[in-house]
């Protein structure tokens, strides 16, 4: 069994175990993808776990876990910039290389929800432009 923090959409966030042949029901699917992580320039780098298909299935963008992945990506924690590169729907943040997550982690996936919550009190317009620009580019076409 693995430790990970499960956040969704709508911030919430638990901590659980899971294993491979629970991962369908904590993210829905079968098709997994990890990337790294970061909610700082000096803080830890660790891995986010999401379900490939939510995105096309139509699912909420996940902000916590796109902050992370953007910013670890291009060391740029404005990632309401680009919506294309949005992670949608749950996500369970492990421990770098998809180990155990640790307290020091879980502390930083928890700043990176107050971050993106206050963004979203603050600006909310931009907030509802980035979100709904990240559901229309994970739509297929009939």
């Amino acid at each position: 069994m693995t430790t990970g923090f499960i956040v969704d959409t709508d911030f919430t966030a638990l901590t659980i175990e899971f294993d491979d042949s629970t991962l369908p029901r904590y993210l829905g699917g079968f098709l997994f993808d990890q990337v790294e992580v970061s909610f700082s320039e000096i803080g830890p780098v660790f891995s986010a776990l999401f379900d490939v298909t939510a995105k096309m299935d139509g699912a909420e963008p996940n902000p916590v876990a796109s902050l992370g992945a953007g910013n670890r990506a291009t060391g740029n924690s404005d990632f309401f910039t680009d919506p294309t590169a949005a992670i949608c729907g749950r996500v369970i943040f492990l421990g770098r290389d998809g180990g155990d997550i640790g307290p020091a982690q879980i502390r930083e996936v928890e700043r990176g929800i107050r971050t993106v919550r206050t963004y979203q009190q603050d600006s909310p317009g931009e907030f509802e432009f980035w979100r709904n620009a990240a559901i229309n580019t994970g739509r297929l076409e009939p």
